[in-house]
C-alpha cells in the first residue's frame, strides 16, 4: 500500500504543477498582450502629443506673422496719422500768419 500513496501523492502534485503551469502560461500571455497594448496605446499618445505640439507651433507662427502685420500696419497708420497733423499744424501756423499779416495790412491802411 505505500506505494498506492505515494502514486496518489505525486498524480496530485503533478497535476498542481500543471495547474500552476498553465495558470503561469495564461498569465504571461495576458502579461504580454498587456505590454503590446500598452507600446501600442503610448506610441498613439506619443503620436497625438507631437501632432498638438506641430498644431500649437503653426498656430504661434500664424499669431506672431499676424502681429507683425499689425503692427506694420499700425506703424504706418500712425506715420500717416503724424503727416496729417504736421500738415494740419503747417496749414494753422500759415493762415495764422497771413491772418496776421491782413491784421497788419488794416492797421496800416488806417
Amino acid at each position: 500500500k505505500p506505494p498506492v500513496a505515494y502514486s496518489s501523492i505525486m498524480r496530485r502534485m503533478t497535476s498542481r504543477v500543471n495547474q500552476l503551469h498553465d495558470e503561469l502560461a495564461l498569465e504571461s500571455v495576458t502579461n504580454i498582450e498587456f505590454e503590446q497594448s500598452s507600446r501600442r496605446s503610448f506610441e498613439f499618445l506619443q503620436c497625438q502629443v507631437r501632432t498638438l505640439k506641430e498644431a500649437f507651433n503653426t498656430l504661434t507662427d500664424t499669431i506672431l506673422e499676424e502681429l507683425d502685420i499689425l503692427s506694420t500696419n499700425t506703424r504706418g497708420e500712425l506715420w500717416r496719422l503724424d503727416e496729417r497733423q504736421a500738415g494740419f499744424e503747417k496749414a494753422l501756423l500759415r493762415e495764422a500768419h497771413e491772418q496776421g499779416q491782413r491784421l497788419q495790412q488794416m492797421q496800416q491802411a488806417q
